[in-house]
């Protein structure tokens, strides 16, 4: 997975929780997932965390 497909899902997460009527702040959790990405890109792992096509 790609840090864009995550993200991707994150969104869509919090679209379907958010028109569900449940109390989610819309864009919250994309942008923790963003942080956490680019402190982990920050940090030096270069390598994915599940090997492509696991």
């Amino acid at each position: 997975m790609t840090v864009d497909e995550i993200l991707g899902a994150i969104a869509t997460l919090e679209a379907v929780s958010v028109t569900a009527g449940r109390p989610v702040q819309a864009g919250a959790g994309v942008a923790a997932a963003q942080v956490a990405a680019l402190t982990a890109l920050a940090a030096g792992a270069s390598q994915p965390a599940v090997p492509a096509g696991a």
